[in-house]
């Protein structure tokens, strides 16, 4: 009994160091973003503070001391965070009306019910068991409902616009479905750390899918931006916009462009129309090495222009957007369009780098957690390593998202740095394969390696080499349930030819074109058996990855038969 209460309350700290600095992570983002209510701030507040209430309310319990008041700081947490979430469930959909009794009535009946064991006789049938928490865990129970509720309306909101936003109420439902069954701990106090544990992915996971939504908001008032962009362009009738691929492309020409410069198709005729081309092409070429924003007095004819270079990115190319002017009024108008743009593109990258930070921050945590659970095997029973395995695949999942997350955060914030060293490709091979040595014995799915005339002096970055081999691996296993898996690695035009290839379920021939999208799943009802919790971006990050080493990336699949990922890397030594 000793030792289950102080694995709970090892639990109740851990579960403290984890959720308050995400908590507070997670209120900060939250101000940063321009859709930012403030029932979430709400909520995790009291989230955080509650976990520190329920340390002190099990340490006081333990000891036989009074309870009143942790009982009734703990019944005022749970009460606002049902406040909260009512909140935000009318905050995303517009079909649910609450009165405001509503709110008084959930908010007094948790903080009296929480209360309730307290001042309940001792002669009350279940106090015996319960004790003075009786009315804590009817909270918990009415608390869960809401929870399912309000995950219930996210998933009914996004499930056609946003996989991220879906994603959170699958999250928050589990959550509803884990608090209204606290009861089950109580009758099973062994399952206690089990549920904490679960607690804490839970919350983890939240917090990531969260970000991941944040994120793909601000992408889609971008490209929104984008669209007002062009169609504010058609409908200016004195101002000429064109924009160039970096490679002098016409992407696209507004219809006072198109009328007064005719049939111009790329950006060298562009620059030719002009009195002095040299000048011009000088300043974009500028424009396109620092990114920075530039403009020149231009003379096309007998007429003077004001011409502005916007370099930019535009679908993860580099492009140029050109404005020519010739009224100091739309000159202004123009000034405050430019400024409109740069502040929304800081605000991106200011949210892309809080992103990051917060993603790596997340690594500490769940190292701290994976490092209990190997510190309880040595004293554990049967069922309990059955526990600790599904806490350590928990963790290791959890981990390796984290580290795709990561990535993909520096990709998008152009912070993602090459370290070229000299690389021992054997010794490379092994480690990463080592680490799918305990699943390849579990799934019965025989791991081949073959390596053929591997060059001897090979340079590229170690890092993220193993990040691909790892992603297309773990890809692999997840959708394999028998047969094998083969990774192969040769000499190839002064490069290195990798190629994984398994006996899998396959990929249907009409998800081909979009497998290396973001958040991009092949869908079917096998790929939902075998990883119903894919999040999509493992690949979208292996070609990125890939192509910043200087290649390429292919696939074939047959569906129901197999898989085969290949792709070459050059040789970076300089």
């Amino acid at each position: 009994m000793d030792s289950a209460l102080s694995m709970s309350m090892l639990f109740k700290l851990v579960q403290i160091f984890v959720i308050v600095p995400l908590s507070v992570a997670f209120i900060i983002f939250n101000r940063l973003s321009r859709t930012k209510h403030w029932a979430w701030d709400l909520f995790w507040g009291v989230y955080a503070a509650n976990r520190i209430v329920l340390y002190y309310l099990s340490l006081y319990f333990s000891k036989g001391e009074d309870l009143f008041l942790w009982l009734f700081l703990n019944g005022l947490m749970l009460a606002l965070e049902a406040v909260s979430l009512i909140s935000l469930s009318r905050f995303y959909s517009s079909h649910i009306k609450f009165r405001k009794v509503y709110y008084y009535l959930f908010f007094f009946s948790i903080l009296l019910l929480n209360s309730f064991g307290y001042f309940m006789p001792k002669t009350t049938p279940g106090y015996n068991f319960f004790g003075p928490l009786y009315g804590q865990y009817l909270s918990l129970f009415i608390l869960g409902i809401i929870m399912l509720f309000f995950g219930i309306t996210l998933v009914r909101r996004f499930t056609t616009s946003s996989r991220p936003g879906c994603v959170i109420g699958w999250v928050i439902i589990l959550s509803g479905i884990s608090t209204s069954f606290s009861l089950i701990t109580k009758l099973l106090p062994a399952l206690a750390p089990v549920q904490l544990v679960f607690n804490v992915f839970l919350v983890v996971s939240l917090f990531v899918t969260y970000l991941l939504f944040r994120i793909e908001m601000e992408i889609r008032k971008r490209n929104e931006l984008e669209i007002l962009y062009d169609s504010v362009s058609k409908n200016i009738s004195n101002v000429a916009m064109l924009r160039f691929a970096e490679n002098g492309s016409k992407i696209y020409a507004n219809p006072l462009a198109t009328k007064f410069i005719e049939e111009v198709t790329d950006l060298y005729e562009f620059e030719e129309i002009f009195k002095e081309p040299e000048k011009l092409r000088s300043r974009i070429a500028d424009a396109l090495r620092t990114m920075k924003v530039s403009f020149l007095n231009v003379e096309i004819g007998q007429k003077e222009f004001v011409c502005y270079i916007y370099p930019g990115k535009f679908s993860g190319e580099n492009i140029i957007d050109i404005v020519l002017l010739d009224s100091p009024e739309l000159k202004a108008i123009e000034n405050k369009l430019k400024n409109e743009i740069e502040e929304l593109r800081q605000k991106i990258d200011q949210q892309l780098t809080f992103f990051a930070n917060m993603v790596h921050e997340l690594k500490s945590p769940l190292t701290i957690i994976k490092g209990y659970a190997e510190m309880l095997e040595s004293s554990a029973t049967v069922d309990q390593e059955k526990m600790l395995l599904a806490i350590h695949q928990a963790v290791n999942y959890q981990l390796g998202l984290i580290n795709n997350l990561l990535e993909i955060s520096k990709l998008q914030a152009n912070k993602s740095e090459l370290k070229i060293e000299k690389v021992d490709l054997p010794e490379l091979i092994t480690d990463v394969t080592y680490q799918f040595t305990d699943i390849s014995a579990r799934k019965g799915i025989k791991l081949e390696i073959e390596e053929n005339k591997l060059p001897e002096e090979f340079y590229t970055d170690s890092s993220k080499l193993k990040r691909i081999l790892i992603n297309l691996l773990d890809n692999a296993f997840k959708f394999t349930r028998e047969g094998k898996i083969k990774l192969s690695a040769y000499l190839h035009n002064g490069g290195v030819y990798f190629e994984v290839k398994d006996t899998g379920i396959g990929i249907k021939e009409e998800f081909l074109d979009k497998i290396f999208d973001r958040y991009s799943m092949a869908k079917g009802t096998m790929n939902r058996e075998l990883n119903p919790s894919g999040t999509g971006i493992g690949l979208y990050l292996t070609k990125e990855l890939v192509e910043l080493l200087g290649g390429k990336i292919r696939l074939n699949s047959e569906y129901g038969k197999g898989t085969t990922v290949s792709f070459t890397i050059s040789n970076m030594k300089t």
